[in-house]
């Protein structure tokens, strides 16, 4: 996956306000959306900080996770 792209997507859902918020999967699948055609669920997990274990419990036990964790304050203000 192409790093651009990686970061691309992670610097739109800051600025949409999902750093550090809990998600379900309902939710996950919405953000995905526009990146279906580009990448598999996983890899879009894993770009937005998910854990391939963490993403397994949203999608079969309905478990919320937390995305965009590793954020610093200074990256979520500079976004803006």
């Amino acid at each position: 996956m192409d790093v651009k792209i990686e970061q691309m997507i992670m610097d739109k859902l800051i600025q949409q306000g999902y750093a550090k918020r809990k998600i379900d999967y309902q939710e996950f699948l919405k953000l995905y959306e526009p990146y279906k055609t580009e990448m598999q669920e996983s890899d879009f997990a894993n770009i937005i900080g998910i854990k391939y274990g963490n993403y397994m419990n949203m999608k079969s036990k309905h478990k919320n996770v937390i995305i965009l964790k590793n954020i610093s304050i200074s990256e979520k203000k500079g976004k803006k």
